[in-house]
C-alpha cells in the first residue's frame, strides 16, 4: 500500500490535465509537456522513450532523444495552436 508521502501531487494535477486536454482536443498543451521532458532530459542527464537514458552511459542516443522531444514537441504546441 502506498503510502501518503508517496503521493505527487504536481504529477497526478499533470495527468488530469492532459486528460482535460485530450477530451477538449487541446494539441498545444502535449507539445508543452514534450518540450519540458527535452529541457529536462540535459538538467537531469536522462532521457526515457521505451528505457531510461543516462547522458553518461549513451550520449549520443541521449542527445537525439532531446532533440527529438523538443522537435515533437515544436511541432505539436504549434500544430496544436492551427499556426500549420
Amino acid at each position: 500500500m502506498a503510502d501518503i508521502s508517496d503521493i505527487k501531487p504536481l504529477t497526478i494535477l499533470a495527468i488530469l490535465v492532459l486528460a482535460v486536454a485530450t477530451v477538449m482536443g487541446w494539441l498545444w498543451m502535449w507539445g508543452l509537456l514534450y518540450m519540458y521532458w527535452a529541457v529536462m532530459g540535459p538538467l537531469t542527464g536522462s532521457a526515457f522513450v521505451i528505457e531510461s537514458i543516462e547522458r553518461s552511459d549513451n550520449p549520443l542516443l541521449f542527445w537525439i532523444i532531446c532533440a527529438a522531444w523538443m522537435a515533437a514537441g515544436i511541432w505539436t504546441f504549434v500544430n496544436g495552436l492551427g499556426f500549420v
